[in-house]
Parts: structure tokens; sequence; C-alpha cells
């Protein structure tokens, strides 16, 4: 892995966990930490980056834009055949869209499949939760938030 890679991946992992925590403010401060690192595009970085920036201007109140961008990273994460991105992606548009979300039901049922094959238990609680449209609990959310770091590592057997 090249040098610095590690903490780019550790930038876009917490900046996805703010995603869930719908905290706009720390999320624009980790994009432009993002922004600052420098390093040269590739495709996971760029749909990444239009993922967490589509996340912002949800949270912002442009759900339209929100919408796209996650819809946009989305058929990247497809094509690149990349699950766990394409879990996280789906688990931020619950989160963010709600039952006013366009096919909420398809991409929950999608999102659920991917975690179980993964075996990523804490994905599917949280899936859970942002599809029954309950408020998380603080302590639930900080639990989720640092799981979303760890999970990546368990789900590649790792720990």
């Amino acid at each position: 892995m090249a040098e610095g890679t590690e903490s780019l991946v550790a930038v876009i992992n917490a900046a996805n966990g703010l995603v869930e925590l719908r905290d706009g403010e720390a999320l624009a401060e980790m994009l432009d930490t993002l922004d600052g690192l420098g390093h040269s595009a590739g495709e996971w970085l760029d749909a990444s980056h239009v993922q967490l920036r589509a996340a912002l201007a949800w949270l912002r109140g442009d759900a339209v834009t929100g919408e796209r961008g996650y819809r946009d990273a989305i058929q990247t994460w497809r094509r690149l055949d990349l699950s766990f991105s394409l879990l996280v992606a789906e688990l931020g548009m619950l989160v963010l869209g709600g039952a006013g979300l366009r096919g909420t039901e398809a991409l929950a049922q999608e999102a659920r499949s991917i975690s179980e094959r993964l075996g990523a238990v804490t994905m599917t609680e949280r899936l859970e939760r942002a599809t029954a449209q309950t408020p998380y609990e603080a302590s639930a959310t900080s639990r989720s938030a640092h799981a979303l770091v760890d999970e990546p590592a368990r789900s590649a057997g790792g720990r």
C-alpha cells in the first residue's frame, strides 16, 4: 500500500461515520482535510469524494444534489464491484433520505443482502435502525461511527 494511503482510507471512513452522525460541520472540515492530502485521483477516491460532497449537500438541505451524488457514487461502486463501499453508500442514503427516498425498499434490501454476505453484523444493525426511521441513541450512534472504521477489517477477516 502506498505511503499515506492508510491515512486516506481512515479519513474517508471517518467522514462516512460523520454522515451517519449527521454532523455537517465536522464533515465539511473532514472534506477540507481530504482535499488537503494532495493524493492523486483514482476511481475509489473520486467516488468517495462525490459521495461525501453529496452527503454534505444533503445535510445542508439540498436533497436533490445529495441524492444525485449518492446515486453516481453507487453506480461506480457497482461497476468496480466494491461491495463494502456500496453498502456504506446505501446506508448513508437511507440515513439521509429516510422514507421519502426513491426506491427505499430496493436500496435497503440490497444493503441488507451485502451486509449479511459480508458478515457485517454491526452494519446490519445500523441498517435496521436507519430503515426503522427511529432516532439513534447517542451511545449507539457513537459506537456505530467507530464501528464504521473497524468494520472493513472485521469483514475482511482482519480481526
